[in-house]
């Protein structure tokens, strides 16, 4: 498996598990092995520095279910400043510092006159470095002023340090220098733009990965970030791609959320609407049926449901009832028989047919029953239970109501 994993990724030279003793095909060499046991023993540190090993290799450690992993892994920066170094008109050094300004790596071969890896390139270059901050200016190099620059990323441990000798960034210019200042001020200009560009262009994978946070921030959905530049950093990218296509599912889940409550929101609204524009008609006139059908068919649509029948009398615990349905045949349920019919509360548990039954009834009296089918394949829910039920009450109280002036009119007609 520690084979498999080195052939599918370019840039992993060798895996090892020192604990268990097993290693990748392709062995670590004798400086990676110390560098990880090293590393083993310090919380401190994860990856080496170049300098402890190849130019272009670093060993990183870390602990995986309790064991410990080391990876030698191609340092691709290293090759990248040796190629902005090919390409520099201006000449002058490179180099990848941490942030004590301790040299990483640099961009010019070993026999080149520089600072070695593992040593602090000089006190201002730590200063600069410590502050993780983008710096241009003047430095002094053994009693020389120098052009240098300073970029870095707060995701990452080091940062890159350019530097150009004056004279030498000059030179090309050495004859327009003396026929005017200006043209001096504009060379040093030159020269510290160029050292800027060539510090912030090994940084621009950060830059894209700091950016695309900002838009994040900002609300912007789906954001992504190309995985290129060094290994550390596509490492970085993938897992920053990865979190915001979690942000994503979540904020489309939470849209979800708030468009369900709205909608249940306007059914309640429907419903409480329904019940006040109706309550007060079905009240003064119950056994108007034209009023009565009129309100079932609106009932039907605010309820959501597939039919609603009505079996009803003006006088309780009367057979004769009348019977009012929403659908187009009119006996396709009760058979126009309410007395008999398998709808009634008594009857429907037993008649195994869906929906729910609701008796018109006020205390001993019973004026009828109200039955309603919900669509097919589904059942009622809570909202819809509560409002038929208000309904139901609504018309056993409409019905005990009107019975009672009934009553209290034939009293005084007797009366008199």
């Amino acid at each position: 498996q520690l084979t498999e994993r080195v052939r599918a990724d370019r840039s992993l030279e060798a895996l090892w598990m020192p604990a268990e003793g097993l290693s990748s095909q392709q062995p670590a060499a004798p400086w990676a092995t110390r560098a990880c046991s090293s590393m083993g023993s310090q919380d401190s540190s994860f990856v080496t520095h170049a300098g402890e090993g190849h130019a272009h290799q670093v060993v990183i450690f870390v602990v995986h279910d309790g064991r410990p992993v080391c990876a030698l892994v191609d340092f691709t920066v290293h090759q990248e400043m040796m190629s902005g170094q090919a390409d520099s008109a201006l000449g002058g050094s490179a180099y990848l510092v941490d942030r004590n300004g301790v040299v990483v790596c640099q961009a010019f071969d070993e026999n080149e006159p520089h600072v070695a890896r593992g040593a602090v390139l000089s006190p201002v270059v730590g200063e600069v470095a410590g502050r993780a901050q983008p710096w241009s200016g003047h430095v002094r190099q053994g009693g020389e002023v120098a052009f240098g620059a300073f970029a870095t990323a707060a995701e990452l441990p080091w940062g890159v340090w350019v530097q150009a000798p004056r004279d030498q960034a000059m030179a090309p210019f050495t004859t327009g220098m003396f026929q005017g200042l200006g043209l001096a001020g504009l060379v040093a200009l030159a020269a510290a733009g160029i050292a800027v560009w060539r510090a912030r262009r090994l940084a621009s994978p950060i830059q894209a990965l700091s950016l695309a946070a900002a838009r994040m921030a900002a609300g912007a959905r789906g954001v992504v970030v190309p995985a290129t530049g060094p290994s550390e950093v596509q490492a970085l990218a993938r897992q920053f791609n990865s979190m915001s296509e979690t942000v994503d599912l979540a904020q489309q889940e939470l849209e979800a959320r708030v468009e369900e409550r709205t909608q249940e929101l306007h059914r309640s609204n429907q419903a409480l609407y329904f019940l006040y524009k109706t309550s007060r008609e079905i009240a003064s006139s119950p056994y108007d049926e034209r009023l009565l059908r009129a309100f079932l068919a609106e009932l039907k649509k605010v309820a959501v449901v597939d039919a609603i029948n009505l079996c009803v009398s003006a006088e309780p615990n009367f057979l004769g009832y009348d019977y009012i349905s929403t659908n187009e045949n009119k006996d396709e349920d009760c058979e126009g028989d309410c007395g008999v019919c398998a709808l009634s509360p008594e009857r429907l548990e037993r008649a195994h047919l869906p929906g729910v039954s609701l008796p018109i009834e006020s205390r001993s009296d019973s004026y009828g029953f109200l039955y309603i089918r919900p669509m097919e394949g589904e059942k009622l829910l809570p909202w819809q239970n509560q409002l038929l039920n208000t309904v139901a009450e609504s018309l056993s109280t409409a019905f005990a109501f009107h019975r009672t002036l009934g009553q209290e009119h034939r009293v005084m007609l007797l009366e008199e």
